[in-house]
């Protein structure tokens, strides 16, 4: 049995390919750059290394936590669109197990799985090493530093320690009198490998997820949050039980009563016959469960209303203290939010915006004399604003890692502008859409981990989408270069104009390009495994367009 292995919880990102337990290969990368980025061009450079295809795998696996909200996101999106185009089965795999896995022939030594959960807390899981296996001492887990450090000066065995987390959990535990060890570096970080060894184990147990079941689970769990309401959402997601607790009731294919179990949807009653490991495939639940699983040990903190106008601040004085320095322009209150006006002197070479969701939309006024940012619907307070040497006038805005997750359709930062005056625009959003109107600029750089892209009209130089779950829907693009990279989604454009160097990839969903001309005009090389492609005879070989496509149909056509 072939299994294809993704592990994008923290910071390293991998891929690995296992047939029957040997490993094949592996890919593994820990540069710092996205694992939107990073994650496919992995996959897609070894198995073609490895001579080998999608078609031949039998199973996906994916870390399914815990671990970094946007990293597991990626990957249980990418692996959704990698299982669904012929439904193959989905491995779900705990984090902490897998990063076990490589030192289970260690025998006799007892694993500590370690992952940086801030606050003094690591996620946690223990193991003890047997040889050909492991044998699982405490479930996954959130725990002080302080607590863990208790239980493990009871245990005799020599203990190692792995992970992200490890040098944090080594420091201070070493600090209290406990003998521990650390991996060797080669070892110490999540991999693939252990994702996939882990998958083994669930094939062997009969846990892995078809696409009928995670239809069936994420249909549930949406309707039960849905009914909960955004303002109970955090209570709602508690109410689950752990992933461990959620998984064994369904593969049991019970109907759990009481406070501990999986509640009764308030919009339906739960469908029967599950056998699914929560999170497998499941882009909503993976967010939602593993984010607040351990509620517990950290509390929750309440979803806040936005602050009326006499509570946001209106002076530079009032801003958080890291982005007062360097505070671009003073925001005026409103009753919904903040709004910052701008010269183009602060903007004269990037804006920039990081946010961790919400809706931005762009609007074109002629009449303007100044860009104006207003942010409605946000928690006012995570909102930081910098202008900085390079000519980067950058907006942040980060919620805490523990807080409910937001309404974010209720969040829209809307972003008014003069023709032709923004040169350089980068939009890094983790929840949310982004509509571009009709806006021109030189450079345009959008990365979306959920949430797509339209525009009615965008000129630009030089483009590149970046977008893990969402599609890209623009009536009519001019630009010379052009490159997007689309995961699961569609990508549809009405007309491209002028186009010289452009690069389309879509994992998931079908692409619809209309290109100015006739098809003798451009050198058009397509790719496609699964659906149907169109190829073009005689072409001119400097205007390329490049369309590739794992599933879905292709399809292009020219105005002449």
């Amino acid at each position: 049995m072939k299994i294809l292995a993704l592990e994008t919880s923290a910071a390293a990102c991998s891929a690995a390919l296992c047939q029957d337990g040997t490993l094949l290969a592996q890919s593994w990368q820990n540069s710092g750059l996205t694992h939107s980025r990073t994650l496919l061009p992995l996959v897609d450079s070894m198995l073609k290394n490895c001579g080998a295809s999608l078609k031949e795998v039998e199973v996906i696996a994916v870390a399914a936590g815990p671990g970094s909200f946007t990293g597991l996101r990626i990957g249980v999106a990418t692996a959704k669109g990698l299982a669904w185009p012929e439904d193959k089965p989905c491995a779900p795999c705990s984090t902490l197990e897998s990063m076990a896995w490589p030192l289970a022939h260690l025998e006799g030594r007892v694993i500590v799985c370690a992952m940086d959960a801030r606050r003094s807390q690591v996620y946690n899981a223990l193991f003890l090493a047997a040889g050909e296996g492991l044998q699982r001492l405490t479930p996954d887990r959130a725990i002080g530093l302080d607590q863990l450090g208790e239980e493990l000066k009871k245990v005799e065995k020599e203990k190692i320690v792995v992970g992200d987390g490890a040098r944090l959990c080594y420091n201070t535990l070493t600090e209290q009198g406990i003998t521990l060890k650390m991996a060797p570096e080669h070892l110490r970080m999540q991999s693939a490998w252990g994702v996939a060894r882990a998958a083994l184990e669930l094939v062997r147990s009969g846990g892995l997820v078809s696409g009928e079941e995670r239809k069936d689970a994420l249909s549930y769990y949406e309707d039960y949050l849905d009914a909960a309401g955004p303002e109970n959402e955090a209570r709602a997601i508690a109410e689950l039980g752990s992933p461990e607790e959620v998984a064994r009731k369904i593969l049991d294919e019970q109907n759990p009563q009481g406070a501990s179990a999986a509640p009764a949807s308030p919009a339906r009653k739960p469908r029967s016959r599950w056998r699914m490991v929560l999170g497998g495939g499941l882009a909503v639940l993976v967010l939602a469960c593993f984010f607040f699983q351990h509620s517990k040990a950290t509390p929750v903190q309440p979803v806040e209303s936005i602050s009326p106008a006499s509570e946001i601040p209106a002076s530079s004085a009032e801003v958080p203290a890291e982005s007062s320095s360097t505070q671009p322009a003073v925001p005026v209150s409103t009753p919904d939010g903040l709004t910052f006006s701008l010269s183009a002197e602060m903007v004269h070479d990037k804006l920039s915006l990081k946010l961790d969701y919400g809706t931005v939309l762009f609007v074109v006024d002629p009449n303007a004399s100044d860009i104006t940012l207003q942010f409605d619907g946000f928690r006012t307070r995570y909102l930081t604003h910098s202008n900085k040497k390079d000519g980067t006038a950058e907006f942040s805005y980060h919620i805490p890692k523990y807080y409910a997750p937001p309404d974010v359709d209720s969040a829209v930062l809307t972003i008014t502008a003069p023709e032709n005056i923004l040169h350089e625009v980068d939009i890094d959003l983790a929840m949310g859409d982004v509509d571009l109107g009709t806006l021109s600029v030189e450079e345009l750089d959008l990365e979306l981990a959920m949430g797509g892209v339209s525009a009615d009209s965008l000129t630009v130089k030089d483009a590149d989408f970046d977008l893990a779950m969402g599609g890209c829907h623009i009536d009519h693009l001019t630009a010379p270069k052009f490159d997007a990279e689309l995961a699961m989604g569609d990508c549809t454009i009405g007309m491209l104009s002028g186009a010289q160097d452009v690069s389309i990839s879509v994992i998931t969903g079908d692409t619809d390009l209309t290109l100015e001309g006739s098809a003798s005009d451009y050198l058009l090389v397509t790719n496609e495994l699964k659906g149907t492609s169109i190829h073009d005879g005689k072409a001119n070989t400097s205007r390329k367009v490049s369309l590739d496509s794992v599933t879905g149909d292709l399809s292009i056509s020219y105005t002449n």
